[in-house]
């Protein structure tokens, strides 16, 4: 006969409860006791060692008597990170009123895999190391009013990565708790002036929230308190998004503080998520493609922002002069971004683009980092686009197990992204974002826009080469610069053919057709300061 225990349940786990119960049925790993730097000790199931895939491993608490109760509720907080997305673990949350979780139970929460994690992947055992690494859950136990009840927390094991719980509470009181969960916009780096932040809260209590305050604190000025209506009401443990008024950011760097307080015109009970504090960058430097930047000098309209303290990209000596680099290898804070933005760019006048760079990480066995580039349509108020999405081993280009720096070429890979989904706008934005995880330095270099989106292209190390097929010209450029050019054409006896203006010239090849006939044509390129002739034999055979 199971165990009983009064309302409300407050569990920290810092011993293995005596009165709740495991279910083992396959003998190997199980719920058990493991220490955090985050939150002392916590509850969790060793995945990342346990070879049978599809067992299944339950902590289960005591008999909860709900019959006479006017509410209740359940939070607890979880933590996981996948190995992969082919290894994913699942958690179902059960009830029972019967004692039987394998027939008649109900299941009021499942997450799996990345819906599920809430920490970057990783091939290293998953720590949370980080108060980011855990995430909150509110489930409502209304239904089960008038029963008595049991709760199981279920673990379906997937061979790939750690799954934590903590600070369970099961409660019969009503309880009023909001927490802001993130700014969705602006983004950490925007074009909008005085955007209108939008947030994201979640109901954390027990009962539906319909109103609350915003107090908001930019560059260390309190300004005016924002008051929200939800029109529909915030449901226990529910989520909703909210715009706020304008805000006056200044140009540049901007910190910017957000606190929540006074859910429904009461006191919040935690009110230790009411508050996000985060760096914003107001960039509005508008560039066209295409576009290179190798970073050996300035670059101006490129923004680089991390949130906090958190280390930041930097300029780093390799053998391909000066790179990028996030240095990750001393960096023991798992879980920090550091973001570099391009400037807003114009991609109207073009329907095909590509994106080329040079990126060098080495892996070490105590981490794996990550990088993404996220794209944005409206200048960096949102980036919902993910372009690339790579860590660890898919990433790398060499093993290290001490502080990785790029030496020589074959240190390096070069990676290309089609931007043709891009196309036709002229408020476009790009960031590469580098996440921390105490395993190795990793750098990027030599970031190219093409208007084309030939995943091979030309590359030439003059500043421009010719070459014919039939009774086609190419002309493949490759200038330090974006210039206007010229471009000239003359037969044999000295005839100018054809004479075109070339607009900011770069990267490009051009291609012109000639049906004047079989024989040798001058091409003449003017670009700048830059003149060059070449010979091309063309045949119209």
């Amino acid at each position: 006969m199971p165990a009983s225990t009064s309302l409300p349940v407050s569990e920290v786990f810092n011993t293995v409860p005596a009165t709740w119960s495991i279910f083992n049925p396959d003998a190997a790993m199980q719920w058990s006791l493991r220490n955090t730097p985050t939150n002392g000790n916590a509850m969790y199931v060793n995945c990342y060692d346990y070879e049978n895939e599809g067992a299944i491993d339950r902590l289960i608490t005591p008999v909860l008597d709900l019959t006479t109760a006017p509410t209740a509720y359940l939070r607890f907080d979880r933590a996981y990170a996948m190995y992969s997305s082919s290894y994913p673990e699942k958690l179902r949350v059960l009830v029972s009123t019967v004692c039987d979780f394998t027939h008649t139970a109900t299941e009021v929460l499942s997450l799996e895999g990345s819906a599920l994690a809430t920490a970057p992947n990783t091939t290293s055992s998953f720590v949370p190391t980080s108060a980011s690494h855990w995430q909150n859950s509110v489930i409502s136990l209304h239904d089960f009013i008038g029963s008595k009840i049991q709760v199981a927390f279920e673990i379906t094991n997937a061979y790939g990565n750690n799954v934590y719980i903590d600070n369970v509470i099961i409660s019969t009181d009503n309880s009023i708790d909001l927490a802001i969960l993130s700014v969705e916009s602006p983004g950490p780096v925007t074009c909008i002036q005085q955007p209108a932040p939008v947030i994201r809260v979640k109901n954390m209590g027990s009962v539906t929230i319909n109103s609350f305050k915003v107090v908001p604190t930019l560059n260390g000025q309190t300004l005016a308190t924002q008051s929200i209506t939800s029109a529909s009401g915030i449901n226990p443990g529910g989520e909703e998004t909210f715009a706020l008024s304008t805000l006056p950011f200044a140009s540049g760097q901007n910190t910017l503080s957000l606190t929540v307080n006074d859910p429904n015109g009461l006191f919040d009970a935690n009110t230790d998520n009411n508050s996000l504090s985060l760096n914003r960058v107001i960039n509005t430097y508008q560039q066209t493609i295409p576009l290179r930047e190798d970073f050996d000098g300035a670059y101006p309209g490129w923004t680089i922002v991390s949130q906090g303290n958190a280390d930041v990209w930097s300029a780093t000596s390799t053998n391909k002069l000066n790179s990028l680099a996030y240095q990750a290898f001393t960096n023991p804070i798992r879980g920090e971004e550091t973001w570099l933005t391009t400037p807003v760019l114009d991609f109207s006048r073009t329907a095909k683009a590509s994106m080329f760079f040079d990126v060098s990480y080495a892996t070490q066995s105590n981490g794996n980092e990550r990088l993404r580039v996220l794209a944005s349509a409206d200048c960096g108020q949102t980036y919902p686009v993910v372009l690339f999405d790579l860590a660890g081993d898919d990433l790398s280009t060499a093993t290290s197990s001490s502080n990785w720096v790029p030496t020589v070429n074959t240190d390096w890979q070069r990676e290309s992204i089609n931007l043709n989904a891009l196309t036709g706008n002229n408020q476009v934005r790009l960031a590469f974002v580098a996440t921390a995880d105490n395993g190795n330095n990793l750098f990027i270099d030599n970031i190219e826009f093409f208007v084309s989106d030939n995943m091979f292209p030309v590359t030439v190390s003059n500043p421009f080469q010719v070459y014919g097929s039939g009774t086609q010209v190419f002309v493949t450029f490759n200038l330090e610069t974006k210039t206007d050019a010229t471009l000239r054409i003359y037969n044999s006896v000295g005839q100018l053919v054809l004479s075109n203006h070339l607009s900011e010239v770069l990267n490009q090849t051009y291609d012109v057709n000639l049906e004047q006939g079989t024989g040798i044509y001058i091409v003449q390129i003017q670009a700048g300061n830059f003149k060059g002739a070449s010979r091309v034999w063309l045949t119209n055979r």
